[in-house]
């Protein structure tokens, strides 16, 4: 059987409402995707910068080999693992200052080390200001 990790739903900025992201694709499918070009914003052949969310949702889903090695080394039997979120709070440059895992229970296990470790390396890109946020994310085993 294969993990397959998928960062899936909103980055939520913390205090705040969720953030309209489009759910991110796993790492492996982006390399064989067509590449798209974005449209042009306003006709001078600039494309519209992505929103912070989006990029902050895709910098961690290219950690999608590496969250998948955690699953496959330290998780247990089971079908599907629970749903997880990891909260960040990055500095202006874009470098975590923290990292946690929810269920709390499932950090404390080798599973939520592996998976905070892979957090914790991620390079996020520069916000500008500090920022605290979380982005959910899901195990899925395909046999």
């Amino acid at each position: 059987s294969v993990q397959v990790i998928r960062v899936e739903g909103d980055v939520t900025a913390e205090g705040s409402a969720p953030a309209p992201v489009a759910p991110a694709a796993p790492a492996r499918d982006a390399a064989t995707a067509p590449a798209k070009k974005p449209a042009p914003a306003s006709g001078h052949g600039h494309p519209e910068p992505l929103p912070l969310s989006t990029r902050l949702s895709r910098a961690f889903a290219r950690q999608g080999p590496r969250l998948d090695r955690c699953f496959n080394d330290h998780a247990s039997g089971a079908d599907s693992a629970p749903k997880l979120v990891v909260r960040f709070r990055i500095g202006r440059s874009g470098k975590v200052q923290a990292a946690t895992l929810e269920p709390a229970a499932i950090a404390a296990t080798d599973l939520g080390r592996c998976l905070l470790g892979v957090a914790r390396k991620t390079a996020f890109p520069p916000p500008g200001q500090a920022l605290s946020f979380s982005i959910p994310i899901a195990s899925v085993k395909r046999r």
